[in-house]
């Protein structure tokens, strides 16, 4: 522990911005070292031994500190449509930053962008904007737990819900017997394990399990699932999202539609339009607000009242300083905008630019021999290596699947300047060009051949 009389005195000679970064620091022979302060999340960069740190985007592209360009297809986790920087959503900020960039009450701005999300999709009956999709999922969830008067809640392997502890349990399938039996697994450290006993999670796309919701109707609040996994997306399970909505009505547990990806990406109505389905409750994030900080629960007047004008027993705690401030609804509003005048050219030419670098890629692997698969839907993707396609369990993977084929691909791709993220879940946007995807599916083609060696 450093004597506090010296780091007084080092304070004292350090420039008044550097004071307050003294508890970060420590004294070393009279002399302050500064610790790093800043910790980026792990290596988020696929395929690179650092982190990329960004120092500019635009367009399409992000810029290190040396001038190195990169094509993005991270693209701010998917949220943003309209690529870096994009010119409608900086005109936007600018004349909302003359208005007021946090008001502490209800604005106009945030009035339209509700309006824009209720146009948007025919279950969008009541919309309540909040500060990003982790607090959107955790406010939908409490809220049908509110409305149905029970706690438990089903959701389904691989997928994720946000931050909050309930939302990060998923499954894996235990290797000791022939019983397919099945033990939930927490996503990080520091959950609570009580979280077990109101989570039930089943797999993706499998009908066998939803009985299982029969079974337990009477405990369950609701069911919450990704209209398209992001795993590994894919448009081929409206059918049984059908018969999973079906189930829920019948059985008087609430649907969640978890759009954060999904929502104004796979079309203006997002996954509840393009599958034609009347979710209870949906949840928007990303490509909603233009990559300012910003979520949505949208959903049935009647179930969304537990927000406000219903009764008071069921009325839920949704307040947060930064839901929906009016800077990110001003973004979300420009966004929506375009997203709704162009939406007859913007999905069509995003999809086809998608299943083209995916036909290209997959084409590839088969003639090179190579287990690997990119999945689209819309315009996100993602390069599954070493798992037999149509198999539930991605963590069966990481059990049996050696990992240096894929590691060697997406080293190959950082070199090609191709950055994707390590969550290796791509997006594509309107700022990338014919030009662009040209590259890309270059890219991936000779790294692919790369790893195969």
């Amino acid at each position: 522990m450093p004597d506090q009389a010296a780091m007084t005195n080092v304070a004292a000679e350090l420039p008044l911005s550097l004071v307050n970064s003294i508890a970060l620091g420590r004294v070393a022979n009279g002399r302050m070292e500064k610790l790093p302060t800043y910790m980026p999340r792990a290596l988020d960069a696929a395929g690179s031994d650092h982190s990329l740190m960004v120092h500019r985007s635009i367009g399409a592209r992000v810029l290190d500190s040396a001038g190195s360009s990169y094509i993005d297809l991270c693209m701010g986790h998917g949220s943003l449509m309209l690529g870096h920087g994009a010119a409608p959503t900086k005109d936007a900020l600018h004349r909302q930053l003359d208005l007021g960039w946090m008001h502490g009450f209800s604005h106009c701005v945030g009035e339209r962008v509700a309006e824009l999300i209720h146009d948007a999709a025919p279950g969008n009956e009541r919309v309540m904007l909040c500060g990003s999709e982790s607090d959107a999922a955790a406010l939908a969830i409490r809220a049908a737990r509110s409305y149905r008067g029970r706690d438990g809640i089903v959701v389904f392997s691989g997928a994720t819900h946000g931050l909050h502890d309930f939302a990060l349990v998923t499954a894996a399938p235990i290797q000791t017997n022939d019983f397919g039996n099945r033990r939930n697994v927490h996503i990080g450290a520091g959950i609570p394990a009580h979280v077990d006993n109101d989570v039930t999670v089943l797999p993706y796309a499998s009908d066998n399990d939803l009985d299982i919701i029969s079974q337990r109707c009477d405990t369950l609040a609701a069911v919450i699932v990704e209209p398209i996994p992001s795993q590994r997306p894919s448009p081929k399970h409206g059918a049984w999202l059908k018969r999973l909505e079906a189930l829920c009505y019948r059985c008087g547990v609430l649907l969640i539609l978890d759009e954060t990806f999904s929502g104004f990406r796979m079309g203006y109505g997002g996954a509840q339009v393009y599958f034609d389905l009347r979710p209870d409750l949906v949840v928007y994030g990303n490509a909603l607000g233009g990559g300012l900080p910003i979520g949505a629960v949208a959903g049935k007047a009647q179930i969304m009242s537990v927000f406000g004008g219903g009764s008071f027993e069921q009325r839920i705690f949704c307040g947060t300083t930064p839901a929906g401030t009016p800077l990110s609804a001003a973004a979300a509003e420009a966004v929506l905008t375009i997203l709704q005048t162009h939406r007859e050219t913007i999905y069509p030419q995003l999809l086809q630019t998608t299943a083209e670098l995916a036909a290209s890629f997959n084409s590839a692997a088969d003639a090179l021999g190579v287990a690997a698969h990119l999945y689209a839907a819309g315009s996100m993707f993602r390069i599954v290596f070493g798992i037999v396609a149509g198999t539930d369990s991605i963590v069966r993977r990481w059990q049996k699947e050696p990992r240096h084929r894929e590691d060697v691909f997406y080293r190959q791709l950082f070199q090609r300047r191709v950055a994707v993220h390590q969550s290796k879940l791509c997006f594509l946007s309107t700022a990338h060009t014919v030009a662009d995807v040209a590259e890309i599916s270059t890219a991936l083609i000779q790294s692919l051949e790369a790893s195969a060696r």
